[in-house]
């Protein structure tokens, strides 16, 4: 993957965290904030505080970060928008990150909310136990995996043919993913469905970084 995306995710991550009750986020947050910015353009630092469902003085501190690295700017009428360089890192997002869905993992015996995000990612099985550690410390109570491998969707280390096995699941994300080989779908689920796409967020930066 490009270099100018991975050097940011090693800069946000070896930061040292911030201090106090008001800097309760980590670089999943900081990577939401720059996806809801590329999609809406503009926001206010309350719009981005009910978005990501953390408090003002959390986003004030996220948006400091962000404007001291060179990725947004700050108008007091408009709000905040990415610069040339968000916009080139939110595109390098894109290009990995190709999309999200909330599933409906009750065929699983989860009645949580779920998000799940669509990598160009590959895994193997001994990563698996790790991207979910990622997810669970990044605020998901837990997370699913599957891959699209050989023109099939497979479930690792469950089953080869997660349409046999899991076909509601299956047909949940083939309507609503564009699948390519290749292809990883990382299902977070939590209490709060933010949790749950912050979890799923963690466990992609894992993977990006890896």
């Amino acid at each position: 993957m490009a270099n100018g995306l991975r050097s940011f995710i090693a800069s946000i991550a070896k930061s040292s965290p911030p201090k106090g009750p008001s800097a309760a986020y980590a670089s999943p947050h900081i990577l939401k904030l720059i996806m809801l910015l590329d999609k809406r353009e503009s926001m206010g630092r309350i719009a981005l505080s009910k978005a990501l469902e953390v408090g003002e003085g959390t986003v004030r501190t996220m948006v400091k970060k962000l404007v001291e690295s060179g990725i947004i700017e700050v108008d007091s009428i408009g709000g905040c928008t990415l610069t040339e360089r968000g916009r080139s890192l939110a595109a390098e997002l894109n290009g990995f990150i190709v999309s999200s869905s909330s599933l409906d993992l009750r065929s699983l015996g989860i009645e949580m909310p779920s998000h799940a995000l669509q990598v160009r990612a590959a895994i193997s099985n001994t990563s698996l136990t790790k991207l979910r550690d990622i997810a669970v410390k990044s605020g998901a109570e837990g997370m699913v995996i599957f891959q699209y491998k050989g023109g099939t969707l497979t479930f690792p280390m469950m089953t080869d043919d997660a349409s046999a096995t899991y076909p509601e699941i299956a047909y949940q994300i083939s309507a609503r993913f564009e699948l390519r080989e290749g292809d990883t779908v990382l299902v977070g689920f939590a209490e709060r469905a933010v949790n749950a796409e912050i979890g799923a967020l963690g466990a992609a930066i894992y993977l990006f970084s890896s």
